[in-house]
């Protein structure tokens, strides 16, 4: 059996705070509700997850896919992206996933 995913938003951190991180979670989980996914994906709202420089920032497991500069606005391309476990949205990928993916 699959482990169901989880979404980490950083919300308190310092940098993410600032930046927005507590909208982008209240974005998330008004998402999961709109789209009956409540139960299917858990929601945790984070403190600092050291991706300071590229906040707010999401991480999504399992895979460890991290997101960065997310607004509330991709809240509902992210959940949908989540609940189908489609490829990592290319646009919002954290700079350091960028480059991993390159050297691949």
């Amino acid at each position: 059996m699959a482990k169901k995913p989880k979404i980490h938003v950083c919300e308190r951190g310092k940098h993410c705070c600032k930046r927005g991180g507590e909208e982008v979670y209240k974005a998330i989980k008004r998402e999961l509700k709109a789209q009956d996914l409540k139960g299917e994906i858990k929601l945790e709202g984070e403190k600092c997850m050291g991706l300071c420089s590229t906040g707010p920032s999401v991480i999504v497991t399992p895979g460890g896919v991290q997101y960065g500069g997310v607004t509330p606005e991709d809240a509902a391309e992210l959940v949908r992206n989540v609940a189908e476990r489609g490829e990592p949205i290319e646009r919002l990928l954290a700079k350091n996933q960028k480059k991993k993916k390159k050297k691949d």
